[in-house]
């Protein structure tokens, strides 16, 4: 039993200290580095839709007109510790994002009671015009478009220095994923060999450190849901009970 000391002294303190570590390091530099995550959480068709709908009458209106009208809900989300400002846009140029279907009209820009930025159509594209875009708002986009098979992709991006990508998916990254499961393992090891509670010394400090990434690891999903579930809240809200 002793030769098994040293492996089981590893599990209940040096993993989960590693992985509380790390995990705070990686949520550091995601934090210092700015970036414009863009998702499309929401695609509804809009065939059939008729006047009883909360939608506009010119939205309603301009669906019929089409052969395969959707309407999108478009999430952009800054991230880090700077806002995204006009003069970040180089050469005043738009932030041009593809929609893979004719854009009919742009129907609201919701900026989280921020300055709304200019958004303009142009064929299959948005663009989003050289405006203050605020680190942790959610700029909401509903635009209808005509299409089988919408998809969001970014074509041109002007900000240099800051990278824009799909928003990450819904679940932890391994490393946040990894951190609480190690926390786990140690809190369990740690429990089974001192069953009268009376933990002192290193192991203490394991016991610590397993808690802090469990509870990293719950702020991250409720976040995520909490999000998740306002942007399809409110794509229903608008929707009407008629096409949800």
């Amino acid at each position: 039993m002793e030769l098994l000391t040293p492996a089981v002294r590893v599990l209940q303190v040096v993993v989960p200290v590693a992985g509380l570590l790390i995990s705070t390091i990686t949520l550091i530099q995601v934090r210092r580095h700015r970036g414009l995550f863009y998702a499309l959480p929401a695609c509804v068709s809009l065939k059939g839709v008729g006047g009883g709908s909360t939608l506009a009458p010119e939205v309603v209106r301009k669906a019929r007109a089409v052969a395969e009208p959707r309407l999108l809900l478009i999430s952009l989300r800054v991230r880090g510790m700077k806002d995204i400002r006009a003069d970040d846009f180089s050469k005043g140029e738009p932030l041009v994002l593809g929609l893979g279907a004719r854009v009919v009209m742009v129907v609201t820009v919701d900026a989280a009671g921020a300055s709304k930025p200019d958004v303009r159509k142009a064929g299959t594209t948005l663009e989003i015009q050289p405006s203050l875009l605020r680190r942790g708002k959610r700029l909401l986009l509903h635009v209808l478009v005509d299409g089988p098979k919408p998809a969001l992709t970014c074509e041109v991006s002007p900000l240099a220095d800051v990278r824009v990508r799909p928003a990450p998916a819904d679940e932890p990254g391994p490393i946040v994923r990894w951190a609480p499961t190690a926390g786990l393992v140690g809190a369990f090891l740690t429990a089974a060999r001192y069953p009268d509670g009376h933990i002192t010394g290193w192991p203490l400090v394991g016991v610590i450190a397993s808690l802090v990434c469990i509870w990293i690891l719950a702020v991250v999903w409720i976040g995520k849901l909490i999000r998740k579930f306002g942007e399809v809240r409110d794509l229903k809200r608008r929707l009407g009970s008629e096409t949800t």
